[in-house]
């Protein structure tokens, strides 16, 4: 009930729930020919100069002293690591045998990440990797042409890829028949629930059993603010019971563009989250729960 935030936890489970795109905002070791899509396709940048130079074809590896010296950019989310220039010595080590290539790490912190993204994406900053995921954006950059199509190149070098990954994974991060970026190698389902410091349920006697719906809380919560009066009994950042873990809706793949399915209806409009019952009815329970104080009062604007 009580929260402690770890940036490195939650850094590392949303790197395993997400995925790595090729970009398409430029890159420095390019010619600087325009990549700007037509409409509805997705700009053409290759992941690395003359990526075809580097296999032959029959996908036997060259010698890569023969290759162009080429310094790829890795951006993910999260803030920078006291050892990141032991790991991109070791990759480089890897890399320049491979492909005689060397890595440079980005991370660029949580609060900042949409900010520099966005003008990244808009400068067309050189990058060749980036950290996406459903509630990140994807769909929404895959939409303006920011990645390339990873097809061709999985078909051609990605075999290690496609036999590692269940195809369930690759089939249903497709958008328009297309994969703009490989999933992570995790589970296929997802769930949530509420957190509890089991201690001090037994110290208070709650039975959390008798929780089935979110309206339940309140009696629990009202005990332990009673009981334990400088414990927020819910800490939160943001979405508590609106979540689509709680409601029970789809958002289609990315959380981050709106409308969603209700997971238990019988049709499969899309609507605005808004125009569902269950979501209004989430929203009236957490608005309750604030003003009962059982919420930390800076739910809406502290960062995990």
């Amino acid at each position: 009930m009580k929260h402690t935030k770890s940036k490195t936890a939650l850094l590392l489970t949303a790197l395993i729930m997400s995925s790595l795109a090729a970009t398409a905002c430029g890159n420095s070791n390019h010619s600087n020919k325009s990549n700007t899509a037509a409409p509805g396709e997705s700009a053409k940048v290759s992941i690395a100069p003359d990526a075809s130079a580097n296999t032959t074809t029959d996908n036997t590896a060259t010698d890569a002293s023969k290759l162009k010296p080429y310094k790829l950019k890795l951006v993910y989310e999260g803030a920078p690591q006291a050892d990141e220039a032991l790991v991109e010595e070791a990759l480089n080590k890897i890399l320049t045998e491979k492909i005689n290539a060397t890595i440079d790490i980005a991370p660029i912190d949580w609060g900042a990440w949409d900010d520099k993204i966005n003008l990244m994406i808009a400068s067309r900053e050189p990058v060749d990797i980036l950290f996406t995921a459903s509630w990140n954006g994807y769909a929404k950059n895959v939409a303006k042409g920011v990645y390339m199509d990873l097809g061709p190149l999985l078909d051609q070098y990605g075999q290690g890829i496609k036999d590692s990954l269940d195809p369930a994974f690759l089939s249903g991060s497709k958008i328009g028949g297309k994969n703009y970026a490989v999933p992570t190698n995790k589970e296929l389902a997802s769930s949530g629930g509420i957190v509890y410091r089991k201690d001090i349920a037994d110290e208070l006697g709650i039975d959390l059993s008798k929780v089935k719906k979110i309206e339940d809380l309140d009696a629990v919560y009202k005990i332990v603010k009673e009981k334990k009066p400088n414990m927020y009994p819910l800490y939160t950042t943001g979405g508590t019971f609106s979540s689509h873990s709680f409601v029970e809706l789809d958002y289609l793949g990315d959380t981050t563009i709106p409308g969603a399915i209700d997971k238990n209806g019988k049709d499969a409009i899309v609507k605005p989250a808004e125009e569902f019952p269950q979501y209004l009815n989430a929203l009236k329970v957490t608005r309750d729960y604030f003003l009962k104080g059982y919420i930390n009062k800076d739910a809406a604007t502290e960062g995990t």
